[in-house]
């Protein structure tokens, strides 16, 4: 929300300070998303059994595939009936209210046993435990490899809205 706001504030006077605080948000949310991921993963693995984790995640990609399609068709539309830089403000405020929405349905979820906050370890010796956890353990790894290959795949969304501007 904070990001429609600076767009439509500053994106089409200020394209510097635009630019700048787009990059900071931008930053800030993959922090937030690397230092959550353990506990989604975690989430997933209480509230899912492991007989049906893979169907599940591969359902929530092909869900994604096809919502991300619709997305594309109305980001389209928004991009062509609005001008800049309020096309892309209103973009990202129908963006976060998705995201909002996707909240709300996950906060209905419980888990049957709550985890157990474990004492806090120093960053390096952290960092040791990944990299061991890292090279012992394929299946981790492969995981971490697919993950990071479908991320970004998801790049290749925007190409689709240049390609239909350019027709």
């Amino acid at each position: 929300l904070v990001l429609a706001l600076v767009i439509a504030l500053f994106g089409g006077t200020y394209t510097s300070i635009a630019l700048g605080l787009l990059f900071a948000i931008f930053i800030s949310n993959q922090a937030a998303c690397g230092i959550t991921s353990p506990i989604w993963m975690d989430f997933l693995v209480k509230t899912t059994s492991p007989n049906t984790r893979g169907k599940l995640m591969g359902y929530r990609s092909s869900l994604a595939a096809a919502l991300g399609f619709v997305n594309g068709l109305i980001l389209t539309t928004l991009l062509t009936i609005l001008s800049f830089p309020y096309n892309y403000a209103v973009a990202i405020v129908l963006a976060f209210f998705l995201q909002m929405g996707s909240l709300e349905a996950q906060k209905k979820i419980r888990e049957d046993e709550p985890s157990i906050p474990l004492p806090p370890v120093h960053l390096h010796d952290m960092l040791l435990r990944i990299k061991a956890i890292y090279r012992s353990n394929t299946m981790f790894r492969q995981f971490l490899y697919a993950s990071a290959l479908l991320t970004i795949s998801f790049s290749s969304v925007a190409f689709f809205t240049v390609a239909a501007f350019a027709r």
